[in-house]
């Protein structure tokens, strides 16, 4: 792993030890968490990176790696997530 990367998985494989957001704001780690949101088919780890990514996909979209996060929601996500996030995002730039 290059020097600076976020430690993503624990050494059973599966255990995510960092934060989504600290992830996502790291040039290797924000490709980490986009992979998991593609290609993870366990429920719990993907939905557990959705919603902390979703909470805080403002102050993401505007970080220089967080933004590819913040998009990957948008055109990776189901057509229910996308409504829910609409009215969430608008509200919060109030």
């Amino acid at each position: 792993m290059p020097e600076g990367a976020p430690a993503a998985v624990g050494a059973g494989g599966g255990e995510l030890r960092a934060g989504v957001v600290p992830m996502s704001r790291h040039p290797y780690g924000c490709r980490i968490i986009q992979r998991i949101l593609e290609h993870c088919h366990l429920p719990d780890i993907k939905e557990s990176v959705k919603a902390q990514a979703e909470d805080a996909a403002l102050d993401l979209a505007r970080d220089v790696y967080g933004n590819y996060i913040s998009q990957h929601l948008v055109v990776h996500g189901s057509t229910e997530d996308r409504c829910a996030r609409r009215p969430r995002a608008a509200a919060s730039e109030q």
